[in-house]
């Protein structure tokens, strides 16, 4: 094997076994952030139109259906969504906080909105 050849199988190993590497650690890209993944740092970069599909997206999946037939779960309405995504994400060391998490525990604290 020559130098070059070597090289560029070197390079091309260290580049598999880091993006191998099981690291729960993912770049600020809020497009591809989804209800399970966005953290604060996503929401800090995202643009209007992605933060309205995230709020949109928790407010789908917190609000689906519960235990108790016919019952849905508590949603936040989206302005006070994106107040609470808002003010978590300004602070400095909430970068990593998941929004699901955020928001589950307000709903959880909110006076149940009437049913559509």
């Amino acid at each position: 094997m020559n130098r070059v050849t070597a090289v560029l199988v070197a390079s091309a190993s260290m580049a598999a076994l880091a993006a191998c590497s099981g690291s729960q650690h993912h770049p600020p890209t809020a497009s591809a952030a989804t209800v399970r993944t966005a953290t604060c740092k996503d929401w800090t970069v995202a643009t209007a139109d992605q933060r309205l599909r995230l709020v949109n997206g928790m407010r789908e999946f917190f609000g689906g259906h519960v235990d108790q037939p016919g019952a849905h779960g508590q949603v936040l309405p989206n302005a006070r969504a994106t107040q609470l995504f808002d003010a978590y994400c300004k602070q400095s060391f909430a970068g990593e906080f998941n929004l699901y998490r955020l928001y589950g525990n307000a709903a959880a604290f909110t006076v149940p909105l009437p049913t559509k």
